[in-house]
Parts: structure tokens; C-alpha cells; sequence
């Protein structure tokens, strides 16, 4: 008997639509997990170099500047709507879901509002958090349940929203596809009764109180079937205002009247507003002496208006790695219209500066990049290289180490492009040691270091202009650019990538090709600079190469190691064809097999790519065109994997 496909999908959620049940009555039944958090009592110490002690951390209060390219009344006009008129009126919150439209409102007040020209960038799940006294616009943010990851990002968001806030969720187009269990859960917890129903194309809105969850409403309309989406839904509900929120007992300090007024303005910001043992903005690194080259090397975030949180996070890293300066750091902001990103700069204590849009999609962000490097060096006359990192990566403990330790490379070698604390082979399953630095022909980026007199005289005259929707890396890897030149890069990368949302990434993507990369986590970490010439890293190839053990070519998709060779640290080595600079297609094969980068061809130095397997450095030599494939024995047939053949289309 044929089964439709809403039956199908019922069996499958048929335990959590039981479960809202169960769910519900526990929460009437036991104590409210929502409940407001308590003062907190800590002692804050302040220290002779202006450095104040949190719960055991160190923070540094230096005072933050910022450079504005447009008044500052501009921003504030563009801030406004974010401030509800108070009055004694209850909050009337609506949120509205369709395939085409998503659109939350505070009194009436459109304050969220994505339509179908935003493609798929506007699917999923989209969150207004509203000031429960105020009625002020908070935070939005957008999760993309359609792709896997979304909704562990949903899941947590939510778990940090602060008691009494308002939230409304609207879903546009799909929002079910990949969202779990857990984030359901989550949803019923706060007193959801239909998304445990939500299936595919149907659509959902909810608007709740945080640790209220009878005071939640939802709606859900189903899809007729499979092909088309549910009707449009609106849901409503009328809140009191509650009690004007005083604040958290903090101590009475400059940074804790900043940090509360950070909090009562902005939320998703989690444990850094609890007002409970509150943590240091980061903690500080141990005492140590100063690093060689650092001081006179300045850093740059390059950050978009829209990734507030995702600075927060890569400039608390930064702020915690041994010999961070503060001073040195400054945040480039693309984008004149609002304030978060800003205000994120001034609680850290670090330095902003803002970019007014040019161009648009790739092409905007080159002419960021050329912004911030330019005014980099006009700022930091001194500087003779920059370090250029972005908003959605972690640094790890030793990343001024790394830098210190490889700059003299850079400014004695003239064979070397630049430095990069990103390996794009990088995995946990393809790293092995936290010492070991490789030479490649391609440009990593992902934190990476230049010198001011290859900017100055080569770049910056012939960069992109604002008409050439030009990936600045791609224009960076360009050999009219690089001029056969390398980068260094480490074995364990000294950043990790996180960010999930952007013009070029999804969660789906992130987890596929950057979750699983290994940051180094050892703040002791010293990486080699030995035989990092080009002679000599040419001739230290040539003796692993030779003294390596041969892989059969047989199973390129299985293990290849044999048993009694894992984790010995055996030199190994593979033979690929690659008949040409251009030939890549048994390495792609390969790299897909080996859930190494694949999408394009990076990481390579003379047709030879270096990683760790099973346990051991391994080698991997195109052949005939690489010239340390002369090691190969002439009996060998090296490696072929064909693509896969396209399918062609009428």
C-alpha cells in the first residue's frame, strides 16, 4: 500500500510531538530553568597598569578611539529604530511567516522584515529579541535550518537570550529540513506547542517571553503536500511591560557602567552579561617577556557592521594570546549604519575605524581590504609589516609567537610572499606537529602577515578597482602578483575559522570545510625556522623524500598505511600523476577522498603536498611534473584517479 509523504514524516517526528507534552508538564511541575539570575558579589582588583581582575581574569582598559568616515549623528539616525518609544502601553509583538515574506513588529512598528529578493540568504529561521520595558529592538539574527549546522547555532542563541526579553521568531520559505531534536526542544521548553509539528514547507511564527512560557503563542499552517509551502501565518500576543531593569550589581567602575550599559542595549552576548561572576573580557596571558618584531607590528580585524558577535569572540582570543598588545590592534568596519560593531571595539578596549562602502558582494570587500592596509601603514608609520586578520576567526595561544618567531624569515628571504597562521590542509586528521612550517605557492590568508614595501609598491598601485567584483585572495594568488613567490605556513594552523554566516559561507559549508580544522592549543608551542630557505627546505625535502616509505597505489581511497606503520612518525610518500602545473586531477580526487581541501588546489610547493597520515609526515609527489618525482622507482605506476565524468544536460 502506498504511504504518502506527510505520513512518512510523521513517523519520523512522531516522539517529539509526544514530547512537547511531556515537556510542557514538567515545566509547570518543576522549577523554572528561566528564572533571573542572581548579583553577583565579586571583588574587582585593580593593578598599577590599569588592568582590572575579574573572577581570576585580566582585562585592560585602555581607552578606544574611532574614526568615523561619516558623522556621527548619521549612525544615530540609523540607530533609532532600534529604541521603542517607552510609555505605560503593553508590547504588542506580531510575527508573520510565508514562503515569500518574514516580518516581525513591535506596536506596529516594523522591526525585522525579509523578503523573497533576499533569495536564499533570507531562508530559515529569523529572531527578533525585543526589550521586555523599553520595547527597544535588541538583536536579529537569521538561522538557516534548511542546512545542517544552523540549528545548533539556533540552540544556542537562544539558551543565551537574559530572562524577561521578548522574542519572536518568523520563518521564511523552508525552516525544517535540518532542524533537530534539540532546538525543538528548546522551543517547546519556551512554550512552543507547534514546532514539534513543523515539517517540510509548512510554516511557523512564535512570539514569547523569556522564562514565561505561558505567556507564548505560535502558529503553524501546513504545506498541501510536497511541491508547495503552507499559507502565510501571523501570530500575535500583548505583553506587560515589566520592571525597568536597574542593571546587575557590578562594582561601580568605569568598565562596569560601560559593560552595563552594553548589556541593557544588545543581546546574544550570553555569559558576558550574566550578572553572576561575570568573566573577564579575556583572560590575560601569563607574565612574559616581550616577543622580537611584535611591538612595531600592528594587527587589523576586518570586520563587517552586521558580525558584532563574531568580533567579540576573535578579538577575546586575540586579547588572551601571549604578547598581545592591545594598542596594536585596530577593528576596520565596513559600513557606516550601525553601532554594535563599534560599541563591541570601545567594551574591549581597542581601536575602530570605519569604511564607507564601495562597490558591492566581493568587490566591496576588496575595496575594505585595500581601505584597512592603506590606512594601516599611513597610521603606523614605523610598521614594516601588518598582520590581517578577520572577524570570524579564533586565535590561538601562541599566535604572536608564531608570528615573532617567523617574521625574520620573511624579511631575509626574497623568495618568500608572505607568512600565514592558516595550513588549508590543516585537519585534525591531517596535522602532526605544532613545530613544522611548510613552503607553498599558494596564499592562504586566514590571518597572514605582509611587508609594508609589498603593499606599497606592488600591490596597492594595481589592486582591484571598485568595478571588478574580484576576490581580493583569488587576485592575491594571481603569479602576476605572486611572482613565483611562497608562504610560509604552519603544520597546525594558528587560527581557527568559525563563522558560519558571510557573503561565501553557510553552515554547511563551515562544517563541511572548516569545523574539523585543528587550531594549535599549546601556548608553549615554538615552530622550526631550520632549512625554511628555499635551498634548504628543497634539499631537506629531497632526504625525507628518500628515506620515506613507498604507498601502494592500489586502494587511493582506503588507508594505505599498513597497520604496523600508524602514528610511528615513518616518513611516507605517494606517486600522482600530474602531468603539467595545471594537472590536478588525481589530486582533487585524492583530497576528496582524504576529506582534505578539494574545492580548489591549495597547499602545494614544486607539485608536492606535505600533511600528516595515520600518524606519520607524508609526501605526496605529482609525477612526472614535480622534479622531486625523481626519487620515484621506475617500476612504480604512479596514482591515477579520474574525475567523475559530468553529466550532460539537453
Amino acid at each position: 500500500m502506498a504511504v504518502s509523504w506527510r505520513v512518512l514524516v510523521n513517523t519520523v517526528l512522531l516522539i517529539t510531538v509526544v514530547g512537547n507534552f511531556a515537556f510542557l508538564y514538567s515545566m509547570y511541575n518543576a522549577p523554572n530553568r528561566y528564572h533571573p539570575e542572581g548579583h553577583g558579589t565579586d571583588v574587582m582588583t585593580m593593578y598599577e597598569d590599569g588592568d582590572i581582575s575579574i573572577a581570576g581574569g585580566r582585562v585592560n582598559m585602555a581607552t578606544t578611539t574611532t574614526t568615523a568616515t561619516t558623522p556621527q549623528h548619521t549612525m544615530a539616525e540609523a540607530e533609532d529604530k532600534r529604541a521603542h518609544v517607552q510609555s505605560s502601553e503593553p508590547l504588542r509583538v506580531r510575527a508573520y511567516s510565508s514562503k515569500a515574506l518574514a516580518r516581525i513588529s513591535v506596536n506596529d512598528d516594523t522591526v525585522l522584515e525579509v523578503g523573497e529578493s533576499a533569495g536564499e540568504a533570507g531562508r530559515g529561521i529569523h529572531v527578533a529579541v525585543i526589550n521586555g520595558h523599553t520595547g527597544a529592538l535588541m538583536d536579529t539574527n537569521k538561522f538557516d535550518t534548511y542546512v545542517e549546522g544552523a540549528d545548533l547555532r539556533l540552540l544556542s542563541y537562544l539558551r543565551g537570550i537574559h530572562p524577561n526579553r521578548i522574542v519572536a521568531l518568523a520563518v521564511r520559505d523552508e525552516a525544517s529540513f535540518h532542524l533537530g531534536n534539540d532546538a525543538r526542544m528548546e522551543l517547546i521548553k519556551m512554550g512552543s506547542i507547534k514546532i514539534g509539528q513543523l515539517q517540510w514547507r509548512d510554516t511557523w511564527a512564535m512570539v514569547a517571553r523569556v522564562g514565561s512560557p505561558d505567556k507564548t503563542s505560535d502558529a503553524l499552517a501546513r504545506a498541501p503536500d510536497f511541491n508547495h509551502w503552507g499559507e502565510g501565518v501571523e501570530v500575535s500576543a500583548e505583553f506587560e511591560r515589566h520592571a525597568e531593569d536597574n542593571g546587575c550589581n557590578w562594582p561601580d567602575t568605569p568598565h562596569f557602567k560601560q559593560r552595563r550599559a552594553f548589556c541593557a542595549r544588545y543581546d546574544g552576548y550570553g555569559e558576558l552579561c550574566r550578572c553572576d561572576h561575570p568573566p573577564a573580557i579575556a583572560p590575560s596571558p601569563s607574565p612574559a617577556p616581550p616577543l622580537p618584531n611584535m611591538a612595531t607590528t600592528p594587527l587589523v580585524i576586518m570586520a563587517s557592521e552586521n558580525r558584532p558577535k563574531y568580533l567579540l569572540r576573535s578579538l577575546r582570543s586575540l586579547l588572551a594570546a601571549q604578547g598581545c598588545i592591545p594598542s596594536n590592534i585596530v577593528v576596520s568596519i565596513d559600513g557606516v549604519d550601525k553601532m554594535e560593531a563599534e560599541d563591541v571595539c570601545k567594551l574591549v578596549g581597542v581601536t575602530a575605524m570605519r569604511h564607507r562602502p564601495t562597490s558591492e558582494k566581493n568587490g566591496r570587500i576588496s575595496q575594505h581590504y585595500k581601505f584597512a592596509l592603506t590606512a594601516m601603514f599611513d597610521r603606523f608609520k614605523d610598521a614594516e609589516h601588518v598582520i590581517v586578520m578577520e572577524e570570524d576567526l579564533d586565535a590561538a595561544p601562541d599566535f604572536f609567537r608564531f608570528f615573532s618567531t617567523a617574521l625574520p624569515l620573511l624579511k631575509s628571504d626574497p623568495t618568500l610572499y608572505c607568512i600565514s597562521a592558516w595550513n588549508d590542509q590543516g585537519y585534525t586528521h591531517s596535522t602532526g606537529d605544532v613545530t613544522r612550517l611548510y613552503r607553498v605557492e599558494t596564499m592562504p590568508g586566514l590571518g597572514w602577515l605582509l611587508s609594508r614595501r609589498l603593499y606599497k609598491q606592488e600591490l596597492e598601485p594595481r589592486w582591484p578597482g571598485p568595478d571588478k567584483l574580484w576576490d581580493w585572495d583569488m587576485w592575491m594568488r594571481m603569479n602576476e602578483n605572486r611572482k613565483d613567490r611562497e608562504c610560509i605556513v604552519p603544520d597546525v594552523s594558528r587560527t581557527f575559522h568559525f563563522g558560519a554566516t558571510g557573503l561565501n559561507v553557510n553552515d554547511y559549508f563551515q562544517k563541511l570545510y572548516f569545523a574539523k580544522h585543528r587550531l594549535n592549543d599549546d601556548p608553549t608551542a615554538v615552530v622550526n625556522t631550520q632549512d625554511m630557505t628555499a635551498e634548504a627546505y628543497d634539499a631537506a625535502l629531497r632526504r625525507q623524500i628518500a628515506a620515506s616509505h613507498i604507498l601502494d597505489t592500489q586502494q587511493p581511497c582506503g588507508t594505505m598505511v599498513p597497520d604496523a606503520l600508524e602514528n610511528t612518525n615513518t616518513p611516507l610518500v605517494l606517486y600522482m600523476t600530474m602531468k603539467s602545473a595545471g594537472d590536478h586531477e588525481t589530486w582533487l580526487q585524492l583530497a576528496k577522498c582524504w576529506h582534505l581541501w578539494d574545492l580548489d588546489v591549495r597547499g602545494f610547493h614544486k607539485g608536492v603536498w606535505r600533511f600528516y597520515r595515520k600518524g606519520n609526515p607524508i609526501a605526496v609527489v605529482g609525477t612526472p611534473y614535480s622534479p622531486f618525482s625523481s626519487h620515484k622507482p621506475d617500476a612504480l605506476e604512479p596514482l591515477f584517479m579520474a574525475a567523475p565524468k559530468k553529466k550532460q544536460t539537453r
